[in-house]
């Protein structure tokens, strides 16, 4: 009897979840106007010890559909109008890597600011035996990474396999906020995001904001958030933070806003996302907070801009 084309044998795939988390360090690596590879030296976690600190690489260990999210800090002696700053995804053969994706940002107005927090996120299909590598590519003078807004990050998790293992029940829901929108403090603030798009196991409250891990595996957690209204801060390099909170605890940020400029109103508007495992009974929460230089504001409750998504990536 054959097999299907989509199914694998164990002997023929890795059933096991592959991941690797690296958070709260100063990335290090050289910062030029070339693409050049970042090293992240604080290792939290790395299912298959496939990162290497050292070199900045991550060696793929089994074949499939990854999960790529990195950031890290960087600041300034001083910045010129039209300074680019890129970060990129590399992949390939160690010593022969190509771009796969790229984030980048330009500098409006010179020195404001001096300070930014870079962040990519994307889906990459690697072979097994290929490496993943963050690039920085920066303009401004004397660049340096820092640890200020919250650290460096850069995390991998296997998404999919190129086969069906095995039928596995999908965990999906998504969320909007479109009432009773929260004001946002400096403390952290809940976001409930109060209208169902589609929920697949109920696990997601409307009510308190509180979703429940109906299984242990990888989640993929994406939200945004967005204020109704413009404000300002009083201080330079301010910033608003969204951020995912499992168990009561900040394991995660998914996004800052961070102002460029003082005593000029803009509008933050928050977006991300991150890989996460979590064990069957976990909650998670999102959450929102502002440095007391920012303003008050309450969020916005137009679904476009203030929603919500959670889905399973990767069984362990």
């Amino acid at each position: 009897v054959g097999y299907s084309s989509n199914v694998a044998m164990s002997s023929d795939t890795d059933t096991r979840v592959v991941a690797a988390y690296i958070y709260g360090s100063t990335a290090t690596g050289t910062l030029n106007t070339s693409d050049n590879i970042v090293k992240y030296p604080a290792l939290t976690r790395d299912t298959h010890g496939a990162y290497n600190s050292s070199t900045g690489q991550y060696t793929v260990p089994v074949p499939g559909w990854y999960q790529v999210n990195a950031s890290y800090e960087l600041q300034h002696a001083s910045t010129a109008a039209g300074n680019e700053y890129y970060i990129s995804i590399y992949t390939g053969t160690s010593g022969s890597t190509t771009r796969k994706a790229v984030a980048w940002e330009a500098q409006a107005v010179a020195n404001v600011p001096t300070r930014r927090k870079m962040r990519i996120s994307s889906r990459i299909y690697c072979n097994a035996g290929e490496v993943i590598e963050i690039r920085s590519s920066t303009g401004g003078t004397t660049p340096s990474f820092a640890n200020v807004l919250g650290g460096s990050e850069f995390d991998v998790a296997l998404a999919s396999g190129p086969a069906t293992i095995a039928a596995s029940e999908s965990v999906n829901l998504q969320y909007s906020l479109t009432s009773s929108a929260p004001t946002i403090g400096t403390s952290p603030t809940v976001l409930v995001y109060n209208e169902k798009v589609r929920d697949s196991h109920g696990s997601y409250n409307s009510s308190t904001g509180v979703f429940t891990a109906p299984r242990t595996c990888v989640y993929r957690i994406t939200a945004s958030m967005r204020s109704q209204s413009a404000v300002s801060s009083s201080s330079l390099d301010h910033a608003v933070y969204l951020a995912v909170r499992i168990n009561g605890n900040i394991n995660k940020y998914l996004s800052f806003f961070t102002y460029p400029v003082t005593s000029v109103s803009i509008t933050p508007d928050l977006k991300g996302s991150v890989s996460v495992k979590l064990n069957a009974g976990d909650t998670v929460d999102i959450v929102s907070a502002r440095d007391s230089g920012v303003g008050s504001f309450i969020t916005s409750t137009s679904g476009t801009h203030s929603y919500m998504m959670i889905e399973s990536v990767s069984d362990l």
